[in-house]
């Protein structure tokens, strides 16, 4: 759960600068990778780990950053690597429920912009605040 945590603070910090920015800082990522690290260390140590698990946990990523290749960026690369950088530390099962309630309250908010004449359809919108979110209310959810 302290992991968890902590991953949690640096996608706050990653929330902040990509409203700001529109980019997600590197020095989160590489932390988020660290901590990822010490979660499969852990698991190792004590003999949870599961490496076909963490391979599957690497897969909406993977995704992201493909449709950030295929789209032109209509999808940001540090989306991509943000769950790349998180998802040996969630798993695939809760990285997906935190992804999946993301997905939602963006589509959510994106169409209450639309609605009010905010936004366009080609409107850019931050999503690591909504990952972020979303995987909080995963965690506190303890799901």
């Amino acid at each position: 759960m302290t992991i968890d945590i902590c991953i949690l603070i640096l996608m706050l910090i990653g929330s902040v600068v990509d409203i700001r920015k529109q980019e997600v800082p590197i020095r989160a990522l590489g932390a988020g990778i660290l901590l990822s690290g010490i979660k499969v260390a852990m698991d190792v140590i004590s003999g949870s780990f599961d490496p076909v698990g963490i391979a599957l946990s690497l897969i909406p990523g993977a995704v992201f950053l493909i449709l950030a290749l295929v789209t032109g960026q209509g999808v940001g690369y540090g989306d991509g690597l943000m769950l790349l950088c998180i998802g040996p530390a969630f798993g695939l099962y809760r990285l997906s429920l935190g992804l999946f309630i993301s997905l939602f309250i963006c589509s959510m908010f994106s169409g209450i912009l639309l609605l009010m004449k905010r936004a366009k359809g080609g409107t850019r919108i931050p999503y690591i605040p909504f990952l972020t979110i979303g995987m909080g209310a995963m965690i506190f959810a303890q799901i």
